[in-house]
């Protein structure tokens, strides 16, 4: 396969991906999503200083606008709260509630079992490879975009 070829299956690939890895999303209940679970996930992970769509956002690796999206729904099933900020009256704060922090923690294992069920074929040095590899991708595209 060519460069070119190489390089145009690499971008195909990654949004088929991602709709596969959402399916995983299938074992949680209450219709939250594998994204939405991984946002919760990553709330529940960032320090307890005020966080901000825009952090959120950054901490996940996303867009502002993707993550604002999800929090709207997540916000609407009593999963997480959104105020205005305390230090800049533009943004927005975001929090767990107790209803999110609950969910996370009950559902933590389950995704953590169909994650590793998924990649149990890879050997060690393959993940640490991919692993290598997407953080390579993220800063490529990072540049990219400046």
């Amino acid at each position: 396969m060519s460069r070119t070829g190489k390089e145009q299956y690499v971008v195909g690939s990654l949004p088929l991906l991602a709709n596969s890895l959402s399916a995983l999303g299938s074992h949680l209940p209450s219709g939250v999503t594998y994204r939405q679970w991984f946002l919760l996930m990553m709330l529940s992970r960032m320090d307890a200083e005020e966080k901000s769509v825009a952090r959120v956002a950054e901490f996940a690796g996303t867009s502002r606008q993707n993550v604002k999206k999800m929090l709207s729904s997540l916000e609407e099933r009593g999963y997480v709260q959104l105020a205005p900020s305390r230090s800049d009256r533009r943004a927005w704060s975001v929090s767990l509630t107790r209803k999110g922090r609950d969910y996370v923690r009950r559902h933590e294992g389950t995704v953590s079992e169909e994650t590793a069920r998924m990649l149990a074929p890879l050997s060690d040095a393959e993940l640490d490879a991919l692993v290598a590899s997407l953080q390579r991708l993220g800063e490529c595209v990072e540049e990219f975009e400046s």
